[in-house]
């Protein structure tokens, strides 16, 4: 964004060094370098003390298009700091979670009550109340801030945020079970493949031969009308079979 270098004045028509135009219109309010500008025509303190709302300066001498508190009050010892040839700060008096009041400059005590220096007799305004205000980007102490995320609409935000925290549930819902299912799965691979790999082993193993003898009972064949009776002894001894007699009679 391109500097904006035109003049600023305070209300009686002083110059306003420091102050840059808040807005590109002809007629705008400004606010110091140091400062917040918010859209209510106001400034907001941030870089330097106090930090509290006042209000800055206008690019129109005869004050026209800028804001009307805080700038026609006196020079009053009371007031220094809401003069109208300088800056004025403004402070709340009041608040009680849906109003608020503020007074030009600092307020003041008298008996247990917080009063504006105007309610004292001095020139001036009464409490008043303050628009709502946004920040301005790249102005004044924005000046580098181009883009600022809208937040103005908390329904749409909280719904966001509730919609995002609503989706991570369910996906961590989601998630924890198929990951222990998938462990689950990989420990029982594993257990599989070593009972299978023992199983291939003992299959695989050379199966000894006992030394007991395996006798072979009579066996009768009969061939063309006779009888051939033929006992078999064999034995196997360590793995080797031996014949160890037979003998044949024909009836």
């Amino acid at each position: 964004m391109a500097t904006d270098n035109r003049t600023c004045y305070f209300p009686k028509g002083t110059e306003a060094p420091n102050n840059v135009p808040c807005r590109s219109d002809t007629n705008t309010w400004c606010c110091g370098m140091g400062d917040i500008c918010l859209d209510n025509g106001l400034c907001l303190n941030a870089g330097h003390q106090p930090y509290v709302l006042s209000r800055g300066a206008c690019t129109n001498k005869e004050w026209t298009g800028c804001t009307e508190h805080c700038s026609k009050l006196n020079t009053s010892s009371y007031i220094q700091d809401s003069s109208p040839t300088m800056g004025a700060s403004i402070s709340n008096i009041y608040f009680n979670g849906s109003t608020s009041l503020y007074c030009c400059g600092s307020p003041m005590a008298v008996d247990s009550n917080v009063l504006c220096h105007s309610q004292s007799g001095n020139e001036g305004e009464q409490p008043f109340t303050v628009e709502s205000g946004r920040v301005i980007p790249g102005r004044a102490l924005l000046a580098n801030v181009l883009n600022l995320k809208n937040t103005s609409d908390g329904t749409n935000s909280d719904s966001t945020s509730c919609q995002t925290c609503h989706n991570t549930a369910i996906g961590a819902g989601v998630g924890v079970p198929l990951g222990v299912l998938a462990l689950l799965f990989v420990i029982w691979a594993i257990i599989e493949r070593r009972r299978a790999s023992r199983l291939s082993r003992a299959l695989s193993a050379p199966v000894p031969m006992n030394s007991a003898p395996i006798r072979l009972q009579t066996e009768n064949i009969e061939l063309s009308g006779h009888t051939r009776k033929r006992n078999n002894m064999v034995e196997l001894e360590g793995g080797r079979p031996e014949l160890d007699g037979g003998e044949s009679g024909r009836g």
